[in-house]
C-alpha cells in the first residue's frame, strides 16, 4: 500500500514537471501582463508554481490542466494586488507594461497600455485571458469560475470602455 501511494506520488510530481516546464512560460507572461512588473511577475510565477504544486496531487481533471494552472495564477494576483494596491503610473513607467503595439498601431501603442490600467481587475483580466493568451470564452469562465455569460459582458464593457477611453484621448 505505501509502496503505491509512493509511486502514484512520484507519477503525479512527474506529471506536474511536465505540465509547469510547458506552461511556465504562458503563466509568467500572463502575471507580466497582469501586475506590468516583469520582476514582480517572476516571482509571483515562483508563488504559482509552488502553489499549483501544492495543489497538483488534489486536481480531479475536471477542467484541462492548463485551465488549473490558470485559475491558480489569476488567484494569485488578484490576492497579491488586493495587499498591495497599484500606485498610478506615470508615463515613464508605461513602458514596463506588456508590448500592446499587436493591438494598436505604433503611435497608439503607449495610449493603449495606459488605457488599460484604467481598467477594473476583472475586466482587463478577462480581456488579456482573450487577448493576449488566447483562451476562448469558455476557457475563460472555467479559469475564472464564473458564467459564460458574464465573459461575454466582460469582454464588451472591457473594449467599450478601451474605446472611450481611446476616443476621448484623441479627442484632445
Amino acid at each position: 500500500m505505501l509502496q503505491a501511494l509512493k509511486l502514484r506520488t512520484q507519477t503525479s510530481d512527474a506529471a506536474f514537471e511536465r505540465l509547469w516546464e510547458a506552461q511556465r512560460p504562458r503563466i509568467q507572461r500572463l502575471a507580466t501582463r497582469l501586475c506590468g512588473n516583469p520582476e514582480l511577475a517572476e516571482d509571483l510565477t515562483q508563488e504559482i508554481g509552488l502553489q499549483a504544486l501544492a495543489a497538483y496531487p488534489t486536481f480531479r481533471r475536471q477542467c484541462a490542466p492548463t485551465t488549473f494552472l490558470y485559475r491558480i495564477a489569476v488567484r494569485t494576483i488578484h490576492r497579491y494586488r488586493d495587499r498591495h494596491p497599484a500606485v498610478s503610473l506615470e508615463p515613464e513607467h508605461a513602458e514596463r507594461l506588456p508590448d500592446p503595439t499587436t493591438l494598436a498601431p505604433p503611435d497608439q501603442s503607449l495610449t493603449l497600455a495606459q488605457a488599460l490600467t484604467t481598467l477594473p481587475d476583472e475586466l482587463r483580466t478577462t480581456l488579456l485571458l482573450r487577448l493576449y493568451e488566447g483562451l476562448s470564452c469558455r476557457e475563460i469562465a472555467a479559469v475564472l469560475e464564473i458564467p459564460l455569460g458574464t465573459v461575454l459582458s466582460r469582454l464588451h464593457t472591457a473594449r467599450e470602455r478601451l474605446r472611450k477611453e481611446l476616443t476621448d484621448d484623441h479627442a484632445l
